[in-house]
């Protein structure tokens, strides 16, 4: 029944590979891979092979490859993604001499990938379980770790109906889980190789604390102050939440990237913009939104840095310059706009 699946799901990238790009990439980063493998892999070298399904399982796994590839400088190290979203965005990793896609987990693919690789060791970050792939590597006696993993109560493995394709999980030679209830469901089903480490994305942070960059700019925006709150990664409803607290705190200092969603929010609250609509509407006969009416600023914006050296209408373009000056002022948001120029 799996590999019927995983043929199923071959023909189906296939298929979507055709209407979508994010797909596109995927099927063809997976039909190159073997061209890849056999043009740079050294025949006489000892790789181990990690592979992760994207970006965030990448950088849990990140802390162990830097540190093997430190401490164990002989070994290669090949990287392997499945998602195009992990790959696109590693592909010149360096701590890895090989990046490339994993191919789909048929019988086939799986044979020919470790025959052209031949792993000495083989990292899987958090929820890879690759049922072929995994049964080779325990058939040639590779030493297969799961790293960072985490289970639940209501996964296939710990099923009654999913016992037969658990049996993938004894093909691993030692599961290194982030909590005591993974290890605890894991002895459920008679497996007891398995050691609680906690989460490898912390020991990342702490490198990138380490490796932390001078920013003076930022240093002289939070100044003595103890109250200095940065939001990163946020979404619309994080950001309307706390910037609504920072417009009424001035004592805090906020550090956020904000989305163009959120500023228009914002922007097209204030009186300016309600001003510069009924202009629109009075003098020149468009009726526009509040929100219609901040993209048509922002337009306007672009013009006045794009074109001010060229442009002879100066005037008209910055008053525009201006209202949106005011705009921002008004909009409440000034204490939480900070751009350092990354």
């Amino acid at each position: 029944m799996y590999n019927f699946i995983m043929y199923a799901m071959q023909l189906g990238v296939r298929i979507a590979a055709r209407f979508d790009s994010k797909v596109r990439k995927m099927w063809r980063g997976e039909q190159a891979a073997f061209g890849v493998l056999q043009q740079r892999v050294d025949p006489s070298a000892r790789y181990v092979w990690f592979h992760a399904a994207s970006l965030g399982e990448f950088e849990q796994g990140r802390p162990l490859m830097e540190a093997i590839r430190r401490e164990f400088p002989d070994y290669k190290i090949l990287l392997t993604f499945f998602s195009p979203s992990g790959y696109e965005v590693r592909k010149d990793y360096k701590g890895a001499d090989i990046v490339t896609y994993l191919p789909i987990d048929t019988v086939g693919n799986a044979r020919r990938f470790l025959r052209t690789v031949r792993p000495v060791m083989a990292f899987f970050v958090k929820y890879e379980f690759w049922y072929n792939y995994l049964h080779i590597l325990n058939h040639r006696g590779v030493p297969t770790y799961s790293v960072s993993s985490i289970f639940r109560p209501g996964q296939i493995f710990f099923r009654p109906y999913g016992r037969q394709y658990g049996r993938v999980l004894r093909c691993f030679s030692r599961f290194f889980v982030q909590n005591e209830e993974s290890s605890q469901l894991l002895s459920s089903i008679g497996i007891d190789q398995v050691e609680v480490v906690g989460d490898t994305r912390f020991d990342r942070v702490l490198q990138v604390r380490e490796a932390r960059k001078q920013l003076p700019l930022v240093e002289r925006f939070v100044g003595d102050s103890d109250r200095v709150f940065v939001a990163g990664s946020s979404w619309l409803p994080d950001e309307e939440l706390f910037l609504r607290y920072f417009a009424s705190h001035p004592e805090w200092k906020l550090i956020s990237l904000l989305t163009l969603a959120t500023l228009t929010q914002w922007l097209k609250r204030t009186s300016a913009i309600q001003t510069l609509k009924k202009c629109y509407a009075d003098i020149m006969g468009i009726k526009l939104t509040s929100e219609q009416t901040v993209y048509v600023s922002y337009a306007q914006i672009a013009s006045v840095l794009t074109l001010m050296p060229f442009n002879i209408n100066l005037g008209w373009r910055a008053l525009f310059f201006m209202c949106f000056c005011i705009m921002v002022k008004q909009s409440g948001i000034t204490q939480a706009i900070h751009d350092d120029g990354a």
